[in-house]
Parts: structure tokens; sequence; C-alpha cells
């Protein structure tokens, strides 16, 4: 029985201090407001058959500038206007509703030639 509840007082002691360790790390980040983000289309595919409320569901893989790279879902998708290499924004969307409630996240948007600069 006793190397059980050491074990546990073990556990506990390795709990905390991964908490700790976790919060200093919080702590230690900085606020990176992403509405200003802005990245380049390093590929794109266009779904058909996915279901969305104004399809077609267009994916995009972005390379942001300054580093970092994430697919994110086009917002107002017109499959024709994207392109690799087209410069693109994030702006704050709904993905979908369940249950009642609506949930969001960032899209990307196409730039137009004077937000680009």
């Amino acid at each position: 029985m006793a190397p059980q509840a050491a074990s546990t007082q073990t556990g506990d002691q390795e709990a905390a201090k991964n908490a700790a360790q976790a919060r200093a790390a919080l702590d230690a980040m900085v606020p990176a407001p992403a509405s200003r983000l802005t990245g380049t289309v390093a590929t794109y595919t266009v779904d058909r058959l996915a279901y969305s409320p104004a399809p077609p569901v267009v994916d995009i893989v972005v390379d942001f500038d300054g580093g970092g790279r994430y697919t994110l879902e086009a917002a107002d998708a017109d499959a024709d206007a994207f392109d690799v290499g087209a410069r693109v924004g994030l702006t704050f969307r709904r993905m979908f509703t369940a249950g009642g409630v609506a949930n969001y996240f960032w899209k990307a948007r196409l730039l137009a030639a004077q937000e680009e600069s």
C-alpha cells in the first residue's frame, strides 16, 4: 500500500511542477493580433462536394509574412479568384452553427491592391 501512496504523491508533485512550467510559458507570451496578419497563398483546393452555406469550400494554405504556415477556409469564396501567390489577410467569420451556438474562427480573404501597402 505504501508504494502506491508514494507514487500518488510523486504524481501530484509532477503535476504541480508541470502546471507551474505551463503558467511560466503562458506568462512569457505576448499578444499577437491576428487581424493584421497577411500572407501569400502557397496552395489551395476547391471542394464542391463538402457542405457549405455558400459553396464551394475553398481551403487555402497561407505562408504568413514573418513566418508560419496555416490552412484556412476562404471567406467569400470565389473559386476562380484564388491563385498561388495571391495576397490574403484574415477576417473573423462564422464557421458553422451547432446546437444553436454559432462558432467563429479566422478565414482568409483576398486583399485588394490598396490593402497590401
